[in-house]
C-alpha cells in the first residue's frame, strides 16, 4: 500500500511505459468522447445566451485548472525535498507554466476577468490552441505517459489540464462565443512570441526545456530533431517556426471555411 501511495505522488520511479498501450488508448478515448460531448452539449445549451452568461460557464473550469496547477507546484516541491533534491530549483527549471499548452492558464484569466480586446485575445488564443493542447496532452504526451502509472497524480494532472482547454475550445465554438478573424492573427502571434521569448530565456540560462526548445522529449517535435541534426539553436528555430506555422494554418483554414459557408448562405 505504501509503495502504491509513493507511486501515486511520484516519490519513486516506475520506469514502465504505458504510452499508447491499451490502457492509454482506452483512457484517452474516454476522455476525448466525454470532452467533446460536454463541450458541444454546454455550447448548444448556452448558444442563445448573452456573452456574460456564456463566459460564466468557463470560470469553474479556469478555477479547476489553476487549482490543479497550485497542487502540482506543491507536489513537485515536496517530492524533490523527499528525494533529497532542491524542490524550488526543480519547480523553476522544469515546472513553471511556460509550455505552449500552459498559455491556456493565462488565456482563461483574460476570458473570465477582463473585457474588450484582452478578453477577445484570450478567446482567440483558447480557440486556436485549445484543440492542439488537447491532442498533444491527452494522446501524444510520451514524456508523461511513458513513465507513470495510469492512476498516478501526474497522469491525472496532465490529462485534466490538457482536456479542459480542449473542451473550452469546443464550447466556445458551439456556443458561438467568438469567431476568429484573420486580421487579428497578429495578436495571437504576439502573445505566443512573448511566451516563447520567456521560455527561451529560461531554456538557455537554466538549461530548462520549456516549449521543448532544447529537445523534443518524446513529442512530435522529434521531426525537427532529425532536421537539426544536433544543432540545438537550429532545432529551437524549427520549433518556433512550427508553432508559428500552426497558428497561421489554423487561422487560414478558419478563414477559408468561414468564406465558403458565407458564400453558400448567400447563394
Amino acid at each position: 500500500m505504501l509503495e502504491i501511495i509513493k507511486k501515486f505522488f511520484g516519490l519513486i520511479d516506475v520506469g514502465k511505459s504505458n504510452y499508447l498501450d491499451t490502457t492509454h488508448i482506452i483512457i484517452a478515448s474516454i476522455v476525448t468522447i466525454f470532452t467533446i460531448f460536454l463541450g458541444v452539449f454546454l455550447g448548444i445549451k448556452n448558444k442563445n445566451k448573452d456573452e456574460k452568461e456564456k463566459t460564466k460557464l468557463i470560470l469553474p473550469f479556469a478555477i479547476a485548472m489553476w487549482t490543479l496547477l497550485v497542487l502540482r507546484f506543491t507536489m513537485v516541491v515536496f517530492r524533490e525535498y523527499y528525494k533529497g533534491g532542491d524542490g524550488l530549483l526543480e519547480l523553476v527549471k522544469y515546472n513553471l507554466p511556460l509550455f505552449l499548452c500552459d498559455i491556456q492558464y493565462f488565456a482563461l484569466i483574460a476570458i473570465c476577468f477582463s473585457k474588450g480586446k484582452a478578453k477577445k485575445i484570450g478567446l482567440d488564443f483558447c480557440l486556436c490552441l485549445g484543440i492542439l493542447s488537447f491532442i498533444m496532452g491527452v494522446w501524444l504526451n510520451a514524456g508523461t505517459f511513458g513513465g507513470h502509472p495510469w492512476w498516478s497524480s501526474c497522469y491525472f494532472y496532465e490529462v485534466a489540464v490538457h482536456a479542459i482547454p480542449g473542451g473550452i475550445s469546443i464550447y466556445i465554438l458551439a456556443s458561438k462565443l467568438t469567431s476568429l478573424k484573420f486580421k487579428d492573427i497578429w495578436k495571437t502571434l504576439v502573445v505566443l512570441f512573448v511566451f516563447e521569448v520567456i521560455a527561451l530565456i529560461f531554456d538557455y540560462t537554466m538549461d530548462s526545456n520549456y516549449m521543448f526548445f532544447k529537445n523534443d522529449a518524446g513529442t512530435p517535435f522529434s521531426l525537427f530533431t532529425g532536421w537539426a541534426n544536433g544543432n540545438t539553436p537550429l532545432y529551437s528555430f524549427f520549433v518556433w517556426l512550427g508553432m508559428t506555422f500552426y497558428v497561421c494554418l489554423y487561422y487560414g483554414i478558419w478563414e477559408l471555411v468561414s468564406f465558403l459557408v458565407k458564400k453558400k448562405r448567400n447563394q
